[in-house]
């Protein structure tokens, strides 16, 4: 900085010195006198004279210092502000009326991949994706002309392709005259802030969709059992009708399909309770597509790929069986029209790569059971792939599908730690591949899928539920299969019932919500008088109703309504036997 203003620092120099310069000039030259007689005179030309040069000088010197002082600043200042724009986090092109581009900062190219050499002099319809249309920039360039600004999010392509969107404001730079003589865009890259509001959106939908579910599902489900237990008794009266069995069977399994739905609802927004249990997902599969190939048309070919190794997993069969059939029936949908329709199934272990954790998070181990289903319909486009786990999502035809498939499947994979990947080329076909993680314990035992109908019970049951419908339907079931069955509705009529005949129950079946006393509340009065007494509580809530207490009540089972007969005699039995 001193450097700098050097000459000014000279001249002020020279001023103070120029008055003994004089003097000494005249003593020593001149023979004026003494020195000191020069430098003191009383002349009064020679004092003004040499005032007037000596404070010139100095003012000229402090002048010229000042100057170059305050340019050196600005050049300093300059050089900052020239390393801040090229140092900016966010990316800053510059260009001139014209939109020729003059200017771009290291952010630009970090983000575009386009050097300054390659854009100067250039448009930035260079960057253009042909995700906005004219129109689009057309509204853009109106907005600029007319108040000299616009903002907004606008899709661009990087040099190697890639589009990505990004967060643009344009803004005129103005002269003293306050014309605009240059145009200054600066954005930045907002592809994380794009995935965390779709991440956003579709947390709020499935907090929307399981209030939804959570609210009708029991008043639903108490519906469901009672249909669903009198159409039982109903086919199983008709033993010589077999036709007549057929159509109740039918009637039955949408009754089943309709709770179902109400479980995938609340699958999809995790509020639904699981129990999990390790199975054989080849088992699994193969008994699935036994069922499923009757479905299929005779002119579809299905290929067969399954890894004879036992893959073990821990998790819920139902809820993976749906999945596999979920994505199985868009196969099906989407070869409808196709030439030489084909499924091709694959299941093996598949070891992790690297792209494949970098695309999922949740990735923790290094080999997963795959489960890929392949077709070669229609596919999908790429702007609907984004969108095919959302809840009642479709691009199917009115009445061919519900939109909940899919959101079910990425809940219920999601439940179980795994993630699915869906690669699809339109026209072309689509590829589903689920990966769940593989249960390395070779010690479990193994979940069944059946169990037959026992019908030779004697046990004494105590049912207690507010439902009348749900009571005496499950009333004449129970008797059916041979129980010695009590009801009450409320909790304080079981207990009374209880008290009078404390050893004729061999055990309790009670629902958890009831007026008054809720079913936690009543089991813990009934073990009171008899501690060892077998409780199964039933609910036709989701699982925030369950009150955390139960899990603290030991030899007791809780089953959802509505329950298939078979499974509830099994769970019977289970607590009964201990088994």
């Amino acid at each position: 900085m001193f450097s700098r203003s050097l000459p000014g620092v000279i001249a002020i120099i020279l001023g103070v010195l120029y008055w003994p310069f004089e003097s000494f000039v005249h003593s020593w030259f001149f023979h004026e006198g003494t020195f000191y007689e020069q430098l003191f005179t009383t002349e009064s030309n020679e004092f003004w004279m040499r005032s007037t040069i000596s404070i010139t000088f100095i003012c000229f010197g402090i002048y010229v210092a000042k100057l170059l002082t305050h340019q050196a600043s600005l050049i300093e200042n300059m050089s900052v502000l020239t390393k801040a724009l090229a140092q900016a986090g966010e990316a800053i092109i510059i260009t001139s009326t014209q939109g020729d581009i003059e200017y771009v900062n290291q952010a630009f190219t970090a983000t575009t991949g386009y050097q300054l050499s390659e854009v100067i002099g250039k448009k930035p319809s260079i960057l253009q994706s042909g995700k906005q249309d004219q129109e689009f920039y057309k509204a853009m360039w109106t907005s600029i002309a007319t108040k000299g600004a616009w903002k907004g999010k606008i899709w661009n392509k990087r040099k190697d392709g890639t589009v990505y969107p990004e967060q643009l404001h344009i803004q005129g730079v103005k002269n003293k005259h306050g014309v605009i003589v240059q145009y200054v865009g600066t954005f930045s890259d907002i592809t994380e802030q794009i995935l965390l509001e779709d991440q956003l959106r579709q947390s709020q939908k499935m907090e929307a969709i399981g209030t939804l579910a959570g609210g009708i599902a029991h008043d639903f489900n108490n519906i469901l059992a009672y249909i669903t237990g009198n159409l039982f008794l109903i086919k199983d009266g008709l033993q010589d009708h077999p036709e007549i069995q057929e159509k109740i069977s039918h009637i039955e399994e949408e009754a089943f399909r309709a709770a179902d739905m109400i479980k995938h609802l609340l699958t999809f927004a995790r509020k639904n309770t699981t129990y999990f249990k390790p199975f054989n997902l080849n088992d699994l599969m193969q008994q699935t597509l036994n069922l499923a190939k009757a479905t299929l048309p005779s002119k579809t070919t299905l290929k067969l790929n399954i890894e004879s190794e036992p893959l073990i997993i821990m998790g819920d069969i139902s809820q993976v069986e749906q999945v596999f059939l979920n994505i199985l029936n868009n196969a099906q949908d989407a070869i409808e029209n196709a030439n030489s329709p084909q499924i091709i199934i694959k299941l093996s272990t598949q070891k992790v790569s690297d792209k494949l954790r970098s695309k999922h998070a949740t990735i923790t181990d290094d080999y997963y059971a795959c489960m890929e289903i392949t077709d070669n319909g229609c596919g999908i486009e790429s702007d609907n792939i984004a969108n095919v786990f959302d809840p009642f999502y479709t691009t199917k035809d009115i009445g061919k599908g519900t939109g909940l498939g899919l959101s079910m499947a990425i809940g219920a994979i999601q439940s179980h730690k795994g993630v699915i990947d869906v690669d699809s080329i339109p026209g072309l076909g689509t590829s589903f591949k689920i990966y769940l993680p593989l249960e390395t314990n070779n010690k479990i035992e193994l979940q069944k899928a059946n169990t037959p109908l026992k019908k030779d019970n004697r046990e004494s049951i105590l049912i207690v539920d507010d439902e009348a419908e749900f009571l005496s339907t499950h009333s004449q079931l129970l008797s059916h299969l041979g129980y010695q069955v009590t009801t009450a509705s409320n909790a304080d009529d079981a207990l009374n019932l209880f008290l009078n005949e404390t050893n004729h129950f061999d055990l309790a079946m009670l629902d958890i919500v009831m007026p008054g006393k809720n079913g936690d509340e009543l089991a813990r009065a009934l073990r009171s008088t008899s501690p060892a007494l077998p409780i199964i509580f039933m609910t036709g809530y989701d699982s925030n109703h369950i009150p955390a207490s139960i899990s603290e009540i030991t030899d007791s089972l809780l089953i959802f309504k509505p329950a298939n007969i078979s499974a509830l005699n099994k769970s019977i039995q289970k607590i009964l036997h201990k088994a």
